[in-house]
């Protein structure tokens, strides 16, 4: 190779190689990026596609744990209301030819909960009944299942000297649960 081409040769190297350090590198690097956020960007709009195809099912989710909450709180106010439990307890009794001899919130019961304990609720009731033994079934079963949470913790029955009539001395149990949604939290506060 001849010595005079070699000096030029170089420095024309030189002079691309610095040309493409200056120019077409930065570029190159900015493309790279730019094609970096398309593939980000385009990641985040598929997952809010999808998204968004997943909203009547979420709606519908929604719109069925609203309704599940409400039968839910209707179902627990007689654990945070005495008034409507012991009103709902005579109507129920009524209905079923039981007299009612005594009626009581049972304070003494050990799992009661005050109704403005939080989200857990219970209540206690102590009653003394006389009727039928064929009424006392049906009644029974409806101090049960219409009074919302409710459990009977026991029952005594006693003859009475009238064919076919008992005393009924009763304990309930009655739950509530408080349905309200939480507060909804801030996202960009931490714990």
């Amino acid at each position: 190779m001849n010595r005079e081409l070699l000096a030029p040769t170089a420095i024309g190297l030189a002079v691309c190689v610095g040309g493409y350090m200056m120019a077409v590198q930065p570029a190159a690097e900015r493309v790279s990026a730019a094609r970096m956020e398309v593939a980000a960007l385009e990641r985040d709009v598929r997952e809010g596609e999808a998204a968004l195809a997943q909203m009547p099912e979420l709606t519908r989710a929604a719109r069925e744990a609203r309704v599940q909450a409400a039968t839910i709180e209707e179902h627990s106010r007689f654990a945070r209301d005495e008034r409507a439990l012991l009103a709902t307890v005579s109507s129920v009794a009524a209905y079923h030819g039981v007299e009612l001899e005594h009626v009581a919130v049972d304070r003494t019961d050990p799992d009661a909960t005050p109704s403005n304990a939080g989200p857990l609720a219970s209540a206690g009731l102590s009653l003394t009944a006389r009727g039928d033994y064929s009424a006392m079934i049906p009644f029974f079963r409806a101090l049960r299942t219409d009074l919302g949470f409710a459990a009977v913790v026991s029952v005594r029955l006693t003859p009475l000297p009238e064919p076919g009539r008992v005393r009924a001395e009763v304990r309930l149990h009655h739950f509530g649960f408080d349905t309200s949604p939480e507060p909804a939290s801030d996202p960009g506060r931490t714990p």
